[in-house]
């Protein structure tokens, strides 16, 4: 007798989740333990002065409330990231693990240095942080200029382990270009960060008060990051494809839809799009994954014929345009 669906599936969920959950007690139990302590010290700081008395940084809650979330999810990354590693193990641990296991210890890395920086926790030193003749000139003018730099370098970070996750799941047809692309971005990440607090030390001079940028810059400065990030998930994580035929059933001719570079598992019935060898994007059923990859029928055609994994491009997810659901003039 079959197990019915869902409690296979919660079976299978148990075991295949068994080391992250086996771990995830410790995160969960940090909150539980430091929000006592961080309530005591509200009311201290609350009871002596409140905001108008300059303070350490363990007395000020609001930044402390800020390190749980922030380190439970590095946490949480690390552990993603030896789940993935130990799974590897197994099967032959890969260049490609290698290339996205560096990139998000990277992105790990520079969000640990960035909070610091961020919470104004980080005095003036000679070695941690920016260290300009500008920022020396007062320890107000150092925390300001650090906080900046610590907010971008926090932001992009983020990007970055995001990165990392994502190539685990790579294609094989995307991986060599994963690498170069993974590793431009975690340059531009620190540039970027480095650049915007230069803008922001020239906006905010010593002694003046600050220039407010023209429109079109302020909007440029927000439009630059975004171009940055859609080009990376446009061409390693997801992007639109245009179906110009309709021979496949269930797919309208010329609709739209989003297709997955993410290697996340395919299953019989789902719609993948391939390289054919004429240069153009196919898209055919898969039947069965075989290790020198999938198995595939086109148009309803009991024909099958292998598709190497270099070929396939990913799993169509959705179809956000149909023009059989447009009205008719």
């Amino acid at each position: 007798m079959e197990a019915p669906p869902l409690l296979a599936w919660l079976v299978w969920f148990t075991h295949q989740s068994a080391f992250i959950i086996g771990w995830l007690w410790l995160p969960v139990m940090v909150p539980p333990i430091l929000m006592p302590w961080w309530a005591r010290r509200q009311l201290e700081f609350e009871a002596q002065g409140g905001p108008r008395r300059a303070t350490v940084w363990y007395e000020r809650p609001s930044r402390v409330l800020w390190i749980l979330p922030v380190s439970l999810l590095l946490f949480l990354a690390l552990i993603w990231m030896s789940h993935h590693w130990w799974y590897s193990a197994s099967n032959g641990v890969t260049a490609q693990t290698f290339t996205a296991s560096a990139i998000e210890i990277v992105g790990i890395v520079l969000s640990a240095l960035s909070l610091p920086l961020w919470l104004r926790l980080i005095p003036m030193n000679s070695f941690y942080g920016v260290r300009l003749p500008s920022t020396f000139v007062s320890d107000e003018r150092w925390y300001e200029v650090n906080a900046v730099f610590g907010k971008h370098l926090f932001g992009w970070s983020l990007t970055v382990i995001a990165a990392g996750i994502a190539g685990f799941y790579q294609m094989p047809r995307h991986e060599d270009a994963y690498s170069w692309a993974a590793l431009t971005l975690t340059l531009v990440a620190v540039a970027a960060s480095v650049v915007s607090t230069l803008v922001w030390m020239h906006r905010h001079p010593i002694g003046r008060a600050a220039i407010k940028p023209h429109r079109l810059v302020a909007n440029l400065e927000l439009v630059i990051p975004v171009v940055v990030l859609m080009l990376f998930v446009r061409s390693f994580i997801a992007r639109p494809y245009i179906i110009p035929h309709g021979n496949e059933p269930g797919v309208a001719r010329n609709s739209r839809w989003i297709a997955s570079h993410l290697n996340t598992g395919f299953a019989p019935g789902d719609l993948i799009a391939y390289a054919h060898e004429n240069g153009q994007t196919w898209i055919a059923r898969v039947v069965t994954v075989e290790p020198k990859g999938l198995l595939l029928k086109r148009a309803g055609s009991p024909i099958e014929f292998l598709m190497p994994w270099d070929k396939i491009i990913g799993k169509m997810l959705f179809s956000y345009l149909s023009p059989v659901a447009l009205p008719k003039p």
